[in-house]
């Protein structure tokens, strides 16, 4: 049985949010939040052997395993064995979706947002009937903060800054910024276009990050009427807390307008793609003002 829906993204833009929201709702079952099945890069993906020769294998499989034996959870532990250790093709990945006839599963995996076309084939091809679930945010303030989330875990080029990002020019952050992947991730208008090749909108929900910040309930009601499950029951405590949230520094000009360039034509395609939706048009078009603000900044 594969998943009900996807959240495929974006990094960086909420979906830590709504998946610790959707994970209290009594119909949906969400085991772990990212999957990255998907993505084959991924350091779980390799066949078992090589894998076990990471070492982020093993913190993720025994930070697993610490959790479900303090929450007591012998389910969890056998899905999280399963998850870990099995052999990693379409199968395994509808093994670890079996729930309750009730229940919609979910996988939320930010990186899915940047995958090829033909991944995306692969997918529709398994899952013609998924739901799919995007989270938008100023592309800029998302690189920026995405930055700040690796330059804390030392990774992608930021090893040598010791988790402190004022210990990088503004020509390693460019370097960066510049990176193929790093750029997919934030180009919004190829993701949806990707993935409505496959996917007709009425399967295709997408937010913005000023949604969870501005009416949170509604939203999450929202998606939750979506995903056709009761949009109304007990509303989480702290609905409106953010999650995952990153402490950086101000953005520096240089960067700020590194940024600006390069994200413009992309915030203007996006204006023109949501002109049709109120709510949604006025976010775009509060970013692009920002934008331009940080072109001219100075």
């Amino acid at each position: 049985m594969f998943p009900n829906f996807m959240c495929i993204g974006a990094q960086k833009a909420g979906t830590s949010w709504l998946a610790d929201k959707l994970r209290k709702h009594p119909q949906i079952e969400i085991r772990r939040k990212e999957v990255h099945y998907f993505d084959k890069d991924y350091f779980l993906n390799p066949p078992l052997l090589a894998r076990t020769r990471d070492p982020r294998f093993w913190k993720s499989l025994y930070s697993s395993i610490g959790r479900d034996l303090r929450k007591l959870s012998a389910s969890q532990l056998a899905w999280d064995m399963r998850y870990h250790l099995g052999e990693r093709n379409d199968e395994w990945y509808a093994s670890l979706f079996k729930a309750s006839p009730n229940l919609v599963t979910g996988d939320m995996t930010p990186a899915y947002s940047a995958l090829d076309v033909s991944t995306i084939a692969h997918i529709a091809k398994l899952m013609p009937d998924l739901k799919i679930i995007l989270l938008l945010r100023n592309p800029i303030e998302r690189a920026w903060s995405a930055a700040g989330m690796n330059v804390r875990k030392q990774r992608f080029g930021f090893e040598a800054a010791n988790g402190q990002m004022n210990e990088l020019t503004a020509a390693d952050y460019i370097q960066y910024f510049e990176l193929p992947w790093v750029v997919r991730r934030g180009d919004y208008i190829s993701m949806i276009n990707n993935w409505e090749r496959f996917y007709p909108r009425e399967q295709m929900f997408i937010g913005f990050l000023e949604d969870i910040k501005q009416r949170p309930n509604e939203f999450l009601s929202d998606v939750c009427g979506f995903l056709g499950v009761d949009p109304s029951p007990t509303t989480p405590k702290n609905v409106s807390t953010p999650s995952n949230v990153g402490n950086n520094p101000e953005m520096p000009i240089e960067i700020g307008r590194y940024l600006a360039q390069t994200y413009e034509p992309n915030i203007q395609t996006l204006a023109s793609y949501f002109s049709g939706h109120p709510r949604n048009s006025s976010y775009v078009n509060n970013w692009l003002i920002s934008t331009r603000r940080l072109r001219t900044r100075s």
